[in-house]
């Protein structure tokens, strides 16, 4: 293979890859669910609300819950807007009120 033939491949290759992750992977699914033969869709959530997600369907962890994790989890860091569940890590410190 001469060394324009390799440039063309690589440049090829190199723009298929790029048009394929040119989609935006936050943009929601604003698509009906797909039918799965033999199961039933009972329920599912677009998100579409502005701020918390429904109170109705959704519950929150609260402080460091199982496991000896060292995360704690608070309701301030989830949100939905455009149709999209935003759940944000921060680097943040908190006294384990379990520690012993």
């Amino acid at each position: 293979m001469n060394s324009k033939t390799l440039l063309t491949s690589i440049l090829i290759i190199i723009s298929t890859f790029v048009s394929a992750q040119s989609s935006d992977p936050y943009k929601p699914d604003t698509g009906k669910p797909k039918d799965i033969k033999g199961m039933k869709l009972v329920w599912n959530d677009e998100f579409n609300n502005t701020g918390k997600p429904d109170s109705a369907f959704w519950r929150y962890e609260k402080g460091f819950v199982r496991n000896q994790e060292i995360q704690w989890y608070q309701p301030d860091n989830v949100n939905c807007a455009n149709g999209v569940l935003l759940i944000e890590g921060r680097r943040e410190q908190f006294n384990n009120p379990h520690n012993i």
